[in-house]
């Protein structure tokens, strides 16, 4: 391995590819098996027209140092199961021509189903829906989109244009700790800040602590109509690292008891919301 930049490496293909912490493929592991029930259980019923949206597409490979084992990113374990397209976005350009290269090498046959960009993620699914008016035809597709930061994305304002746009089951990751304590005492000394853009309005800022800013971020997520029947709270399952120590959370929003089965069989999800409100 040569190292280019800082976290990213040459893979050995050529191309860049992310250095990720162990954790990262119990991650990807939960992406799979949800996607994989998805997948067979709903595409029938759906025609086929079901599709998948990546609005943090990386390069498509990653390798955790220590045992340099190349393994794959969630577009490239994606393309192993039946949509009828994927969109892969990246805000940095050079990772979305990694990951073209490499569907090219690995999928040649799904290339192409897949279609690119690299937009800013709050800005990715509005312009998707204008440059593929199928998404939200009246025969619209019923969607899965990964969201998988390192920061405190996607806004709130851009999961409730997918919840009034589309048909759509959101996976996504969420990092209390990293990203959302850290920022508190900083944001609050600034008129906006990514906070403010994360929870939709400055209405956190009258309880400025990380459990109230939660308890608040997900009484919005449930105006939407999302499914919470955990203690108030939508299914999710905690990424751990190598200490038992829970590091982040993955959450299922669906508005369809079905999704919420799916996540029940495939990913274990835990009802506890402990984790969530350390700090």
């Amino acid at each position: 391995m040569v190292k280019t930049e800082y976290n990213y490496t040459k893979a050995a293909d050529g191309y860049t590819a992310r250095i990720a912490a162990e954790y990262t493929s119990d991650k990807h592991q939960y992406l799979e098996q949800y996607i994989q029930i998805f997948t067979k259980a709903v595409n029938k019923s759906w025609n086929g027209n079901l599709v998948y949206i990546d609005l943090f597409s990386c390069c498509g490979k990653y390798i955790i140092p220590g045992n340099n084992i190349e393994q794959d990113g969630s577009p490239l374990i994606a393309l192993k199961y039946s949509f009828k397209y994927y969109f892969f976005n990246d805000s940095d350009l050079k990772k979305i021509e990694a990951l073209k290269h490499r569907i090219l090498n690995i999928f040649p046959d799904k290339y192409d189903q897949c279609f690119f960009s690299h937009h800013d993620a709050n800005k990715c699914i509005q312009k998707l829906c204008i440059d593929y008016p199928y998404l939200i035809t009246r025969r619209q597709p019923l969607c899965l989109i990964f969201s998988d930061p390192n920061n405190l994305n996607p806004h709130f304002n851009t999961i409730k244009f997918i919840s009034d746009t589309l048909k759509a089951d959101i996976l996504f990751h969420l990092s209390t700790g990293m990203h959302l304590r850290r920022n508190i005492k900083n944001a609050m000394q600034r008129e906006n800040s990514e906070i403010d853009d994360f929870i939709g309005d400055s209405e956190w800022r009258n309880h400025p602590n990380m459990k109230s800013i939660i308890k608040l971020y997900f009484s919005k997520l449930y105006s939407l109509g999302y499914i919470f029947s955990y203690n108030g709270y939508p299914p999710s399952k905690p990424i751990k690292n190598s200490k038992n120590a829970t590091l982040y959370n993955l959450f299922l929003l669906t508005k369809n008891k079905l999704g919420e089965n799916f996540s029940k069989i495939s990913l274990n999800y835990s009802s506890s919301q402990g984790d969530l409100f350390n700090g």
